[in-house]
């Protein structure tokens, strides 16, 4: 990387970084912090005023002193309790310190990279500083599955991507070139190398690894951590079918539940094993208890014996006495001899009764311990039953080895994270996501989808970490690279020049594969498909018109749709031309919007969409996040939540595709643009081409004839639409009903000779609110609908015209509210919104019919913002009462302000 375009980076991405931090600023959550005293080293102690729950205090934060000035870096952020401490390196001032989330943290990161990446991997090749291998892959048909399949310039692109060291792959819309891009991954993992596989969008990252999963599912260890997804998939197929193979979390989640259940079997083995240890060591123990039982009561015994020899010497010795006593009793003169063998009676007698309470004491001995023995041994036979047969010896080694088993169970679930992590060889994440780095692998290989999006530092970056070889692959007429300083009306000259030069130019440009207007060169590293398999021909015509004229790509597929039949989608290419209901704002279009509501809400009754999942074969695509949203809003409430995400701006379905499509053109700046290389014509090829069988637009065509520019590009969309499309008339979606009719929850026009008389019935039936929004309101016609005004103000029903221009004030019932922010005039009664394409209170009178809708997001879509200074209130509320408690109108008077 020369010094020069490192330098020139660097200081286009500073100014990036610069406008990132000026813009968006005011919807990103702050912390707010007060009462900042600086304690030295560029360290400050602040008041903890408030401090949002989504905002942490260990990302990368900026901050500002007061409302204004530059946001700034801090670091070493520490809330504690009532206070917060942090280190910032410009001077915060006395004020209040606001703090936020540093929307410039990927800028930031790619900025650092740059200097790692200066003359790194494949970074000086992709700049023109070192030559290249370009060549062509002879084992590409080996190393990759349906070969054969692929088209002739599908093939080329696959073996030149496959044998060069730099590559580039121009891929019209479905042209197949996620389809070569998977066989890139594929073969390089055939080969043994690792892979980077990145995108700008999620959604791209995930159709493409999806693809890819199904051509690699069965090399080895593909269930075991080989693919690995970082951040979130946003794709549901990708997580449905492949999610436990790609989700990190998932594959540990799986592969650790066989050894948890192995660790859980061999711990309930353990237990067991421990516990017939235990009733093995208490029947040995209780065995030796009845033994030495068994002793005591044998030595017991033979007391008792010794006892009863005793009384049996004894017993012989008296009668001995006995004997001798009769004998000396018999003779004369043997008294004294008799004297003498009564004492030894006597004391034979003491002996003997002295024996016998030995023997009764060791009788009773005797059967205490046999009925300690038999409780003994009967405890003991518990024991051995319990114990088995097996020895203490044994029952240790066997918990011995049990323990052992368990350790290395233990050690192996531990280890399950490195094992996965070492096992990866394919990487897919978002292009932001790499700039913060930590891949899990060095790749060999580096893969780009949609490269076109991809800015010249991003692409240096990607290059500088493949070791081998980095394919792009994209189309240079879809979304370019989006800096904000492109659109920071506070960027200097200076710096939207640099960032024009480094970050407004995609990759292809920058390496020469394609020249500034958008031509292919003849780069012998550029591949150029040309055969489109994802549009029904007819929309694949409008798309060539548009955005290929000078090269048109072919049709591949059969011009049959894949969906049911539907009233609204009669052919591939449906117009629904609003021309004569003029938009009263730019980025957002009420009427726009109940026109796309009424056609998804009739596929979906018509069976055309899946239940479970109808974003699987349904976008509704606008240029403008604002009207993105009220899109959204509109079928969430008319069709429940599971349409959510159905409504989304281009930049989202970048990358993706839809059976059906609705393209809503609502007013703004954004057709301005000419040229092939415009954002416009890039913008509007990649909402063109998501459709793959039914393109609807909702379009003024009137209006966009009467405002593009005479060379824009849209003026072919426009007048293919005219000859090939077929018209659906709005009138068929939104009808026509007179003001005597009964209002229709759906929406519906109101001729304007009866819009006075409707919207005066709508104010009569009012029972929450009434708010006139007028921009230019005229005496005389607030006079008109005074009564009505009045009456419902009579009944507590809050009454307020918002207008920039107040009539004179007068005790009229009713709440006058001074707001900048009207600037289109606006109805609305309860849930009920009035969309007129005129001013209702204005001067002048007007032919065209009114919108009507009641619903609750119509109203608040519609309504404006609150203006940014305070309102005015004009005239009082005279003769309005209070609010009567627990009704609407009490307890939603806080909703009512524009």
């Amino acid at each position: 990387m020369s010094r020069a375009a490192a330098t020139g980076m660097r200081d286009a991405l500073t100014a990036e970084i610069t406008s990132l931090r000026r813009t968006g600023a005011a919807a990103a959550p702050r912390a707010e912090l007060a009462s900042g005293r600086a304690t030295g080293g560029a360290r400050y102690a602040c008041a903890l005023v408030s401090w949002p729950p989504d905002l942490s205090a260990d990302g990368a934060l900026v901050a500002r002193a007061g409302g204004g000035g530059p946001w700034v870096p801090v670091s070493e952020v520490v809330v504690d309790g009532a206070e917060v401490r942090l280190a910032c390196a410009a001077e915060l001032g006395a004020g209040p310190v606001f703090v936020r989330a540093d929307p410039a943290r990927s800028a930031v990161a790619l900025r650092s990279a740059l200097d790692a990446a200066v003359g790194s991997g494949l970074a000086p090749v992709l700049l023109g500083e070192r030559p290249g291998v370009t060549g062509e892959a002879p084992d590409a048909a080996e190393v990759t599955t349906g070969f054969d399949k692929l088209n002739l310039a599908q093939r080329r692109a696959l073996t030149r991507a496959l044998g060069s060291d730099l590559a580039f792959v121009w891929g019209p819309p479905g042209t197949g070139k996620t389809d070569v891009l998977a066989r890139v991954v594929e073969g390089s993992l055939r080969r043994g190398q690792t892979v980077l596989l990145t995108a700008p969008t999620a959604v791209a990252v995930d159709h493409a690894l999806e693809r890819i999963c199904d051509l690699i599912g069965t090399l080895p260890g593909f269930d075991e951590g080989l693919v690995r997804r970082l951040g979130p998939a946003a794709v549901p197929s990708l997580v449905r079918r492949h999610g436990a193979a790609v989700d990190t979390e998932r594959v540990l989640a799986r592969l650790s539940a066989p050894l948890a259940a192995r660790a859980g079997g061999l711990r309930e083995r353990q237990r067991e094993v421990a516990a017939r240890l235990r009733d093995r060591e208490a029947a040995d123990a209780a065995h030796a208890r009845v033994v030495a039982a068994d002793g005591v009561l044998a030595r017991h015994h033979g007391k008792r014996r010794a006892v009863v020899t005793f009384l049996t010497t004894v017993d012989s010795e008296l009668a001995a006495v006995d004997a001798r006593l009769a004998e000396a009793d018999a003779k004369l003169f043997a008294e004294r001899r008799a004297d003498r063998l009564r004492v030894e009676r006597a004391d034979l007698t003491a002996r003997r009764a002295a024996g016998l309470t030995d023997l009764a004491a060791v009788d009773a001995a005797i059967a205490r311990a046999r009925g300690e023995l038999a409780e003994l041994r009967s405890v003991a036979a518990q024991a051995v039953a319990r114990a088995g047969g097996a020895s203490v010896r044994a029952l240790r080694a066997a918990a011995d080895g049990i323990a052992d088993k368990v350790r290395r169970v233990d050690a192996e679930l531990a280890g399950l994270p490195k094992r996965v992590l070492d096992n990866c060889r394919l990487v897919a994440m978002t292009t932001q996501r790499g700039h913060l780095g930590g891949l899990p692998v060095v790749p060999d290989v580096v893969v780009v989808d949609e490269a076109g999006m991809v800015d010249l530092p991003t692409a240096v970056r990607l290059a500088s970490q493949a070791e081998q070889r980095v394919v792009f692959a994209g189309d240079t007429r879809q979304l370019p690279p989006a800096p904000a300083c492109l659109v920071d009306r506070h960027a200097s000259t200076q710096d939207r020049a640099l960032v024009r030069r480094w970050l407004a130019r995609d990759v292809f440009r920058a390496a020469g594969a394609v020249d500034e207007d958008g031509q292919a060169t003849d780069d012998p590293r550029l591949a150029r498909l040309g055969t489109q398999y994802r549009m029904r021909p007819a929309i694949s015509a409008l798309v060539n018109a548009v955005a290929y004229p000078d090269g048109p790509t072919r049709t591949g597929r059969s011009d049959v749709s894949s969906v049911a039949r539907s009233r609204v989608l009669g052919a591939p290419l449906v117009l629904v031309d609003t021309s004569g209901h003029t938009p009263a704002s730019t980025y957002r279009d009420q009427l726009h919007a109940a026109l796309v509501r009424e056609c998804v809400g009739r596929l979906e009754h018509e069976g055309v969409l899946p239940w479970r999942e109808p974003r699987a074969a349904l976008a509704a695509i606008t240029p403008y996040r604002t009207q993105a949203r009220v899109l959204d809003a509109y079928l969430r409430e008319h069709l429940g939540p599971r349409f959510a995400g159905v409504a989304d701006t281009v930049h989202r379905y970048q990358g993706d595709q839809r059976p059906v499509v609705i393209l809503d053109t609502v007013a703004g700046p954004f057709y301005s643009g000419t040229g092939k290389d415009s954002a416009t014509c890039r913008l509007v090829n990649v909402a063109l081409s998501r459709a793959q069988d039914h393109l609807v637009v909702v379009a003024n065509v009137d209006r966009l004839r009467a405002t593009l520019p005479g060379d824009s590009e849209m003026h072919a969309l426009l007048d293919h639409l005219r000859v090939n499309a077929e018209r659906l008339p709005v009138e068929e979606l939104v009808p026509v009903r007179t003001a005597d009719q009964p209002p229709s929850a759906g929406p519906a026009f109101v001729p304007a000779a009866e819009v006075d008389e409707a919207v005066a019935l709508d104010i009569g039936r009012a029972a929450d609110r009434v708010e006139i929004y007028s921009p230019e309101p005229a005496a005389a016609r607030v006079a008109a609908f005074a009564p009505a005004l009045r009456e419902a103000a009579s009944r507590g029903v809050p009454v307020r015209l918002f207008t920039p221009r107040p009539p004179a004030a007068e005790d009229a019932g009713w709440e006058v509210v001074a707001s900048a922010t009207v600037r289109e005039p606006l109805v609305i009664t309860d849930n009920t919104l009035w969309h007129p394409p005129f001013d209702l209170l204005a001067a002048t009178a007007a032919d065209a019919p009114a919108l009507r809708m009641e619903s609750a997001v119509a109203c608040t879509t519609a309504r404006p913002r609150p203006a940014p200074v305070p309102a005015q209130r004009v005239a009082a509320r005279t003769h309005r009462p209070p609010p009567r408690e627990n009704t609407p109108s009490a307890a939603r008077s806080t909703e009512l302000r524009p």
